[in-house]
């Protein structure tokens, strides 16, 4: 049994199985080039906040998409961020107290319109995430 030297007995048999001919493809790919395949389901979420809220850093957006992703049970590839807004409210005479809200338009993608409605449901009976 030397290292060097090719092992002399052959393999005893064939493999079992064939592999397949075609991996199958990511599903997040898959989605990627194909969203027109899918169900929409445009919505909107508004957060309030004390202080300015800066989202114009791609790390802050996807963040976003993932909160909204977790928010929904559904995964983050089927979530779009389409449009944000700002708006600042400025309270009081003496003591000013600015609120921050942001408005961000999403998009949901469902396989099919029974999952659309089922968050056309979800997204009506709970007023915030």
């Amino acid at each position: 049994k030397n290292p060097t030297q090719r092992p002399t007995p052959p393999p005893t048999q064939n493999p079992t199985l064939s592999p397949t001919l075609q991996p199958s493809p990511a599903p997040t790919i898959w989605i990627q080039h194909n969203k027109f395949n899918f169900y929409e389901l445009q919505a909107k979420l508004e957060i309030t906040s004390s202080f300015h809220v800066n989202i114009s850093a791609a790390s802050v957006q996807e963040d976003i998409i993932q909160s909204i992703a977790l928010g929904l049970s559904i995964g983050r590839e089927y979530v779009r961020l389409d449009t944000a807004d700002t708006m600042t409210t400025v309270s009081g005479r003496r003591l000013q107290a600015n609120t921050e809200a942001l408005l961000l338009g999403f998009t949901v993608f469902t396989l099919n319109p029974e999952q659309r409605s089922f968050y056309v449901a979800q997204l009506e009976e709970t007023a915030t995430y």
